[in-house]
């Protein structure tokens, strides 16, 4: 899932679904969500603004975080 939103970008969580269906098939919406949610509290995942989804409610949009430079 992390190496889908570095390809895309930014993209909502709709987005990320549609991403990640075209590139490996059906998946529930709820298994894409649980996976961005879970690498957005492991910080490998940051809001960075809000867009509007199809059915006009308010949505995050989200961005790989940068990754830190080792200091070994």
């Amino acid at each position: 899932m992390y190496e889908l939103l570095c390809d895309l970008g930014k993209a909502t969580d709709d987005a990320l679904i549609d991403a990640y269906e075209h590139r490996f098939g059906q998946v529930s919406p709820s298994t894409v969500r649980t996976r961005r949610r879970e690498l957005q509290d492991a910080g490998s995942v940051v809001v960075v603004g809000h867009a509007t989804t199809k059915g006009g409610n308010r949505c995050r949009v989200y961005q790989a975080a940068p990754s830190t430079p080792s200091l070994a």
